[in-house]
């Protein structure tokens, strides 16, 4: 969190970004945030990634907190993810605290672009991290997403989660951009998109 802290900090005082809301993300697993970096991106969000389980801010991020003139702080992820602990010591100093979160990773990931994509051009799908595979494709999809006005999405290496394909049903996208080889989304759910919404671009 303290190198995340001084990011921001550099972002406040070059005056690239004058937003009062900060977002805070598991920075092990680091899936979350990276679900959300369009979105940051184009909001020119600050972002701190935390430790799961941290009951309490450094003073340092405390002090930078109020520097920073910030009003409300988004949790992403649920408990597990980002502790509620750290929200007594939010509110004591004014700030808003609320939490974006799904069921699980996938079900996180399709909830934030309902709220900070409201009309999308299409979407980017990553693969999740789970069942040994690796989130890494979802790096570079964040400042294409940002660009384009793409939301990340995320599915499982042979499986797409039901949260995504419900949130791809629902959004009916004119374009899709599967991020990464067959070693990272199988062809099973390449079929899976194409049975619900025509074939993906490659």
């Amino acid at each position: 969190m303290q190198t995340a802290s001084l990011i921001d900090s550099y972002l406040y005082q070059q005056h690239l970004t004058q937003a009062t809301t900060l977002y805070v993300a598991n920075g092990v697993t680091m899936v979350d945030a990276l679900a959300a970096s369009p979105w940051l991106a184009r909001a020119a969000a600050p972002l701190w990634l935390g430790s799961p389980g941290e009951t309490a801010l450094p003073s340092a991020a405390l002090t930078w907190l109020e520097q920073a003139n910030i009003h409300q702080v988004v949790l992403l992820g649920g408990p597990a993810a980002v502790t509620p602990g750290i929200a007594p010591q939010l509110s004591s100093l004014g700030v808003q605290v609320t939490r974006l979160a799904g069921a699980d990773r996938d079900a996180t990931a399709a909830a934030i672009p309902a709220q900070a994509f409201p009309h999308p051009a299409g979407a980017n799908l990553a693969a999740d991290g789970s069942r040994g595979s690796s989130f890494v494709d979802a790096l570079p999809a964040g400042p294409l997403g940002a660009v384009w006005n793409l939301p990340v999405v995320l599915s499982g290496p042979n499986q797409l989660p039901g949260a995504t394909a419900s949130y791809l049903q629902a959004l009916s996208p004119s374009s899709l951009w599967v991020m990464g080889g067959p070693a990272a989304i199988h062809a099973s759910v390449l079929q899976a998109l194409d049975s619900l919404m025509g074939t993906p671009s490659p």
